[in-house]
């Protein structure tokens, strides 16, 4: 390994002569060395543009873990005692084409601007007039000393004043909130397609024609959000 490194540097010397203001000697078997003030430390000259110098350098990169300009410059210099010619800049174009590297080195994209609010959301209304509704459960109590059943809570908000009405619901009925908050003009709600529970309420909803008949009578608007879309429905 010694005699092929030899023989490498002594044909990448003589293939890349350059015009150099260093000193520059020819120790006891050709390889050209750049003379220093420290005794005993004449690094090994390697011409800037050639291949064995880039090699020298990813190589050191390497061994320092995929280290910065500073480790892989000091690598260069300390252990291997190679001087190349701004060596700096040419470490830098080398790391910055590394492709371990560039995994670290890349940025987020930046999140979408988001969209303008609905109407309903901004116009100024009665308290509870556009309400958003929620469920969560479902919450089991007991009936006697064995039989359970279910319950849920349903939240209700305001649109504009963002107020909110907790309810702990036994069956589906409307009229308890109607009473105290007013009849709303506008329900404003998820699919849940992923919530077992509400889909049942919804599909309760769906097919009960006494609720529908309610919102029809009281000119009641329900809108669903679209389906599988998180970003939907953050008021409530």
């Amino acid at each position: 390994m010694s005699a092929a490194e030899t023989v490498w540097i002594k044909m990448t010397q003589q293939t890349n002569r350059m015009i150099i203001d260093i000193a520059i000697s020819v120790d006891h078997d050709g390889i050209q060395r750049c003379s220093s003030r420290i005794q005993g430390y004449n690094p090994i000259y390697i011409p800037r543009k050639s291949a064995l110098a880039r090699r020298i350098i990813e190589h050191c990169h390497i061994l320092t873990l995929h280290g910065g300009v500073a480790k892989t410059m000091s690598k260069v210099r300390e252990k291997f005692k190679y001087w190349i010619l701004k060596l700096r800049s040419l470490v830098k174009s080398i790391l910055h084409n590394c492709n371990h590297c560039k995994k670290y080195r890349a940025k987020m994209l930046d999140a979408p601007v988001t969209s303008v609010l609905p109407a309903f959301r901004t116009e100024f209304t009665e308290p509870f007039d556009v309400t958003g509704v929620d469920f969560a459960g479902p919450l089991h109590y007991k009936l006697g000393k064995s039989e359970t059943n279910k319950a849920y809570i349903a939240l209700f908000t305001c649109a504009t004043t963002r107020a909110v009405h907790l309810k702990l619901c036994i069956d589906m009925s409307t009229k308890e909130f109607v009473a105290r908050r007013g009849s709303p003009s506008c329900m404003v709600s998820d699919n849940a397609k992923t919530f077992v529970a509400t889909k049942m309420w919804l599909t309760k909803l769906q097919n009960d024609e006494d609720i529908f008949n309610y919102l029809t009578t009281k000119g009641i608007e329900w809108r669903f959000n679209l389906s599988r879309s998180p970003w939907w429905g953050g008021f409530f």
